[in-house]
């Protein structure tokens, strides 16, 4: 009886802990927010190289094995990332290689798109999120159902580009 409360409690903890996402974070770095590139380092570790974008002079990208992030050189703003492998998970939980259906474990705001092999999730925590500040894309295998890679859309990248 202990242990059914005990694991009832866990899950119901998770669940709420998932379905109150307010912001997107990756490995604790919050959209929207500003950081030094001293904090870059310890959240996310050394690069293994940093190159300068070449069409867009403002920012940086930091390359990481498998995954990349760029931040702008005024406020080291996390602008845009491609997370492609497991040391990287957006608001601590999502990550590449995980089934799709645990998404939805997330609550928020989710558009889907299907192509001939490849399913698109559109994630933000809400609508008036994904409209002012960003939101996640997750490219999924069709027939796997397995996240690919995840990327991230700022609202500040995305008008840049329009």
């Amino acid at each position: 009886m202990k242990k059914l409360i005990l694991s009832l409690s866990t899950l119901l903890i998770t669940i709420i802990s998932y379905s109150q996402h307010q912001t997107i974070s990756v490995n604790g770095i919050e959209l929207d927010k500003k950081y030094t590139q001293s904090q870059i380092y310890n959240i996310l570790g050394t690069p293994k190289s940093i190159k300068p974008d070449e069409s867009e002079p403002w920012l940086s990208w930091y390359y990481y094995n498998n995954s990349s992030f760029a931040f702008g050189h005024e406020d080291w703003e996390l602008l845009d990332c491609k997370i492609k492998d497991t040391t990287y998970k957006v608001n601590n939980y999502l990550t590449v290689g995980m089934h799709s259906d645990l998404i939805k474990a997330m609550k928020g705001y989710l558009i889907e798109d299907i192509d001939d092999d490849t399913i698109y999730m559109y994630w933000a925590p809400s609508k008036e999120y994904r409209d002012n500040v960003g939101y996640i894309k997750i490219i999924i295998n069709k027939q796997t159902k397995i996240i690919g890679m995840i990327s991230l859309v700022t609202q500040e990248m995305f008008w840049y580009y329009m």
